[in-house]
């Protein structure tokens, strides 16, 4: 193991705080330093750790020099490999950073320099995988000793990397990357097995199996040169008939009863005046028969292509679900903070007036549960179940439970639970109905409200006109140019032309998609984060937004 005098560890940690503190180099004893090299270590970010690299390997651009350069493989080793990466651009990262430190190694004018550098950079890269059994790091090494000339540590450190490697687990598919597989691949995947007769039965014979899976099956030609099939009507009644030729002319002709599905091709040439008519196959002989021009059948079933047939149908479809009784169920839904939340149906049916009888509440508990991966115990009289950490209780008491109390109970969970009409289709989601048909008004409080500005959608995400909407629900609103402030009752929402968040009683809400202006003037933003702090609901009922 090479040796060498840190002096430039002070700088290099500078700039990894971000230059916010400034060290003295004569200030520091090692031990001193260890320290804070550990609390950065611990410290950092992913995001910060890039950081550093990049401005460790600006400031080595700045000031050439060995010691330097050695900082940059130093704070290089510490970039940690994660699972998931914060950005899909980063899961190359070991390589393209161990790529420009190379880069600058290459550039250095003393080749004895540049060997020293080289040996380090792939011994400290060997000595990382026992710790990080990380693939990546494998192949940052691996790639490092090939550069290396021959020599005795050359030798050393292959034989470290092939023990190293035996260490690792072997990838299995879940960890290959297969748009982008290492170039090793095959030092990496456990080796195909050899196959093996042992477990055969005695009377087994290797060597015909062999021949046998080695011999190219020969396929044999057919006897005849070709087929022709058609249907033909002959003395009023309709046949299959096909003709087998061979060198030109028909050797043999077989004559059936098509089955019933198969009748209809005989009825689609008519010949009024030859005993005899048939109608090729695609692709067949021509017709037999004589006469007029056959004139073909009129299709009357449903035309998938005419917009009046489809019409008719979706009409047809619309009245017959508006005939049937309204019926309300409990449906549920774990993405409750969506500006289009989807509601499973439990299929559980409760009274218009809202209330659930222990049994249904008990069964749409252990439907919810098992759904969230929670936990669900019964008694018998009373239910609890586990979910998102908190705990939910119905009990037998005798009478029908208030539904608006049993959805209450899930409020700190991540779930959703409502009472909706399964004939209407709550179930659509609010940006398939503005991208199908658009949304020209919304029903606030049974109030019809005709929109400023139609609604539209950016991601999945629906936004409506957050200005209009906030007073027609009896909100206070201020703004300027980019900042808009709206109060109603003791909540107050901050928004901001280009921002994802909307800030919420101090506290920020994540809204997926900027907040912002259109040509016309008009604030456009997602509402149901505004709607729901106010204790509202925002859902699809009858193909219109409704706010209740």
């Amino acid at each position: 193991m090479l040796k060498w005098t840190r002096t430039w560890l002070p700088s290099l940690l500078a700039a990894m705080l971000l230059s916010s503190i400034t060290v003295s180099t004569t200030s520091l004893t090692a031990h001193a330093a260890d320290e804070t090299v550990q609390q950065v270590k611990q410290e950092l970010t992913y995001e910060q750790s890039r950081k550093a690299i990049q401005d460790a390997l600006e400031s080595y651009k700045k000031e050439p020099a060995k010691e330097s350069l050695m900082g940059v493989i130093d704070t290089f080793l510490k970039l940690p490999t994660l699972e998931d990466y914060p950005k899909v651009e980063y899961v190359n990262d070991k390589q393209d950073f161990a790529d420009l430190i190379l880069s600058e190694i290459g550039k250095m004018p003393n080749d004895a320099d540049q060997v020293e550098l080289k040996t380090y950079f792939a011994t400290q890269a060997v000595d990382l995988i026992s710790n990080s059994k990380s693939f990546n790091d494998y192949a940052v090494a691996h790639s490092l000793i090939k550069l290396l000339p021959e020599s005795q540590e050359r030798t050393d450190l292959v034989a470290k990397l092939e023990k190293a490697k035996n260490e690792l687990p072997k990838i299995t598919d879940e960890y290959i990357d297969w748009n982008n597989p290492p170039k090793d691949i095959n030092d990496y995947l456990d080796p195909i097995p050899t196959p093996k007769y042992d477990n055969f039965p005695p009377e087994f014979n290797k060597e015909a199996y062999e021949k046998a899976i080695n011999t190219t099956p020969v396929p044999s030609l057919s006897e005849y040169d070709r087929t022709e099939m058609n249907y033909r009507k002959i003395n009023g009644k309709c046949y299959k008939v096909t003709d087998y030729y061979k060198g030109g002319k028909i050797a043999k002709t077989e004559k059936t009863v098509p089955d019933q599905t198969e009748l209809l091709f005989c009825g689609v040439i008519s010949d009024s005046t030859a005993s005899n008519s048939s109608t090729s196959f695609p692709g067949g002989g021509s017709t037999i028969g004589a006469g007029n021009t056959p004139t073909r059948g009129v299709f009357k079933g449903f035309d998938p292509y005419s917009e009046t047939a489809r019409s008719k149908i979706q009409k047809e479809e619309q009245a017959e679900k508006a005939a049937k009784p309204e019926l309300i169920t409990i449906q549920y839904t774990f993405d409750k903070t969506s500006e289009s939340p989807y509601y499973y149906d439990t299929g559980i049916s409760i009274p218009n007036n809202k209330t659930v009888t222990y049994a249904q509440a008990k069964d749409a508990l252990l439907m919810i549960s098992i759904q969230a991966k929670g936990k669900f115990v019964e008694d018998k009289d009373k239910s609890i179940a586990l979910i998102d950490g908190k705990i939910i209780r119905v009990a037998e008491h005798g009478k029908a439970l208030s539904f608006d109390e049993f959805t209450a109970s899930f409020d700190q969970t991540s779930v959703s639970v409502r009472a909706l009409d399964t004939r209407s289709g709550e179930q659509v989601e609010i940006a398939d109905l503005v991208e199908i048909k658009g949304v020209h008004s919304v029903v606030i409080k049974n109030k019809e409200v005709q929109l400023g500005s139609n609604a539209i959608v950016d991601n999945s995400i629906v936004l409506f006109p957050i200005e209009q909407i906030a007073k027609e629900l009896g909100s206070s609103v201020n703004k300027t140019s980019d900042k808009m402030t709206i109060v109603n009752g003791k909540n107050t929402f901050h928004y901001e032309v280009g921002s994802t968040t909307v800030l919420m009683n101090d506290k920020k809400i994540d809204l997926q998609v900027p907040v912002r202006i259109n040509k016309n003037g008009i604030w456009m933003a997602p509402i149901r984060s505004f709607v729901d702090r106010l204790g509202l609901t925002l859902e699809v009922s009858d193909s219109r937004v409704v706010i209740k």
